[in-house]
């Protein structure tokens, strides 16, 4: 089953402390991604054959950032792990709550057009869409 669950996904992550959005590539039971908040998005996903998988997750997320699991802004690099079996069907967008981490997650298969924003410059591609946005929207302002 490894083979069909890879590729890239968009992850809708609501919790505590809000939302993020994420783009995650998932490929030979490795995962890899960004998300909107700047952080970084690491781990295996584990086929456990009985329609279960097991997402091992860190998620690093930078100085002054609100973590959406509840967590305290502080002036350095935090990571937070999560183990978490996941039903496959998640993958094709059913929303599911994390029951330990009060997480509720919603992937979609994007296409492969997306995959620069789970790779290693994803902030950047981000980053750059939201500066066109903004240049637009000032000039659309001016009108």
């Amino acid at each position: 089953m490894t083979n069909q669950i890879d590729g890239i996904y968009s992850v809708a992550a609501s919790g505590l402390g809000g939302s993020s959005l994420a783009t995650i590539e998932v490929a030979d039971g490795r995962l890899r991604g960004n998300d909107t908040a700047g952080s970084r998005w690491s781990g295996t996903v584990t086929d456990k054959g009985d329609g279960k998988l097991v997402f091992d997750v860190e998620v690093t997320f930078g100085p002054n950032v609100f973590g959406i699991w509840g967590t305290s802004p502080t002036e350095t690099f935090q990571t937070r792990r999560m183990a978490a079996d996941i039903p496959a069907a998640a993958l094709e967008g059913i929303p599911y709550t994390v029951p330990s981490f009060d997480l509720t997650l919603i992937f979609r298969r994007i296409p492969e057009d997306f995959a620069s924003l789970a790779g290693p410059l994803g902030l950047d591609v981000f980053i750059g869409m939201l500066q066109s946005m903004r240049d637009a929207w000032q000039e659309y302002d001016r009108r």
